[in-house]
């Protein structure tokens, strides 16, 4: 499989860079995580829930992978009077090291920012999920409410360590699954989707089909070996 895609978008991210190694060729990523404010794509701050060590962590690893963090800007000011670091919704913009040697690759990653709860305030965020022709999902359901700003056609890619449905019936039998859900959204509105990626989790192979059904098929199968 050869596809190049042109900016991928990746959200609820946490550590996972995988996506910068997965697809070399695309020179475009664009991140997003509530963390370190909370896990939960919420807009509240619960001291349990707080990840001090988050940002720490995800600069010494991006920077392990070639990149330069180059610009933060924070885009709010809601959370002044509790004096903890970096609650607001922020952006954190890395710049490839190599850049000499390859094109340039743009690494974007809007840090305590929750889907849909930042995402009407913000400008810049919304240009940059409307650029996006690819969605990543890995390892959970992200909200959907993105998706009126993501390209109208676009790209889909699932890794294997996901639970996909089967088909809409499975999904909405699930009690805790709804229609905000980005599963919902595929399975409901797949005309709208160009392509659909398999990563296998453990052999970093890639599978792509022109349907949900060949996709869910090779993940099972995957899943079973």
């Amino acid at each position: 499989m050869k596809k190049m895609f042109k900016k991928i978008l990746y959200i609820g991210a946490g550590l996972d860079l995988s996506p910068l190694s997965l697809f070399s060729d695309t020179k475009s990523f664009v991140f997003i995580d509530s963390l370190p404010r909370n896990e939960y794509g919420r807009d509240y701050y619960y001291r349990p829930f707080y990840r001090k060590d988050f940002v720490n962590d995800l600069i010494n690893k991006v920077e392990s992978q070639g990149f330069n963090l180059v610009n933060k800007q924070v885009f709010t000011n809601n959370y002044e009077e509790i004096n903890v670091k970096d609650l607001d919704s922020t952006l954190l913009y890395f710049s490839d090291k190599h850049r000499v040697l390859r094109s340039e690759t743009s690494f974007k990653y809007y840090i305590s920012t929750g889907i849909p709860c930042n995402l009407y305030e913000n400008d810049m965020l919304i240009n940059d999920i409307k650029e996006c022709d690819t969605l990543f999902v890995s390892g959970h359901e992200p909200d959907s409410r993105f998706i009126p700003y993501l390209t109208k056609s676009f790209h889909f890619v699932g890794n294997s360590g996901t639970s996909f449905p089967e088909n809409i019936k499975e999904y909405l039998e699930e009690d805790d699954n709804d229609k905000n859900g980005i599963f919902y959204n595929i399975l409901t509105n797949n005309k709208d989707i160009l392509s659909y990626t398999l990563i296998d989790e453990r052999t970093k192979k890639k599978y792509m089909f022109d349907t949900y059904e060949k996709f869910y098929d090779k993940y099972r199968n995957v899943n079973i070996q």
